[in-house]
């Protein structure tokens, strides 16, 4: 976590906040309407990066095959040994275009995990964690009871991403897995 909160900018990274002496995440949609889920009872080292905040890469890649694409956070946990992939949608959108989402924040750590690897000389860096694929969706429309379509099968490709609509507040270790 030190060499994560070494490397990116403030400005990459969303606050902890607390409430009644508990902890929770807000992750909030700063594109288009802005809204906001809440994450409670995240472990104290849990560092979010708000991955949408990285660099277009249009000015490097054609993205031709999505490439650009990146969800709106990642929340990673050194004491659980997680990383969670997040988009958030106000509205129903095509499964493959949030898969592609989920794969592009993936690619983003990936790259922070080599410059970890290679400037801060630690190479196992990032190494041995679980990776978590979550889709939050219709955010916007009025709360009504949490529904999580986890399947039968983990969460741990995009492909396969665990699927959250009308979230209200929901508990870090119903995401973590």
């Amino acid at each position: 976590m030190e060499i994560l909160s070494g490397m990116l900018n403030e400005s990459a990274l969303a606050k902890q906040r607390y409430s009644n002496n508990e902890s929770m995440i807000e992750l909030t949609e700063s594109i288009g309407a802005k809204y906001t889920v809440s994450i409670k009872n995240p472990p104290s080292d849990v560092l979010v990066i708000k991955a949408d905040s990285f660099p277009d890469a249009n000015r490097f890649f054609k993205c031709e095959n999505d490439e650009c694409k990146r969800a709106d956070f990642v929340v990673i946990s050194a004491k659980k040994r997680k990383i969670i992939y997040i988009e958030l949608k106000s509205r129903k959108d095509k499964w493959n275009k949030i898969v592609n989402q989920l794969k592009g924040a993936h690619c983003l750590i990936r790259y922070c995990q080599s410059i970890g690897m290679e400037f801060w000389g630690k190479t196992d860096f990032l190494d041995g964690y679980d990776n978590r694929y979550i889709s939050i969706g219709r955010i916007s429309i009025s709360k009504r009871t949490t529904r999580i379509k986890k399947g039968t099968e983990s969460n741990d490709s995009p492909e396969k991403a665990m699927k959250i609509d009308w979230p209200g507040v929901i508990q870090f270790d119903q995401i973590a897995g």
